[in-house]
């Protein structure tokens, strides 16, 4: 896994500004085991993990 990728990944778990798009919200990321859904304010999270801190 590419080091970028892995940098976007651990930052998925916070939120960004509303006002901030994501450069990379066109990127569909591969299909693993936790399932990567994109956000209405435009960030990126695991649904596993939003599910065990809801």
């Amino acid at each position: 896994m590419h080091w970028w990728l892995t940098l976007l990944m651990n930052h998925a778990k916070f939120k960004y500004p509303a006002w901030y798009k994501p450069t990379m919200a066109s990127y569909r990321p591969p299909v693993t085991k936790k399932k990567l859904t994109y956000q209405k304010d435009g960030s990126l999270s695991e649904s596993s993990f939003v599910n065990s801190h809801q």
